[in-house]
């Protein structure tokens, strides 16, 4: 799980029904209800479908209605603050 938040989350583990879901992905949740409404059976398949695509590792956040997807990157690579225009933090 990836946030920026720094507020304590009171996150539980979600079991699912993918088995191949539940060995990529390691589902924390502060409501179980809300997860499964997200995570439906179809959702999950098309993540484990992209995922085996792209070889490469992922991590999904989802907060509100947006979708946060972090993925694993080895080497050097360019980080950008939010905090102002990324313009500006390239100059």
């Amino acid at each position: 799980m990836y946030t920026h938040s720094k507020k304590k989350m009171n996150m539980h583990r979600v079991e699912l029904e993918n088995v191949e879901f539940e060995k990529l992905f390691d589902v924390k949740c502060e409501d179980q209800v809300t997860s499964r409404m997200i995570l439906t059976p179809a959702f999950m398949d098309r993540i484990v479908s992209f995922v085996h695509k792209t070889g490469n590792q992922y991590e999904f956040l989802f907060q509100g209605n947006a979708i946060y997807i972090k993925r694993k990157i080895l080497g050097k690579y360019l980080e950008v603050g939010t905090e102002k225009n990324i313009l500006t933090n390239l100059s």
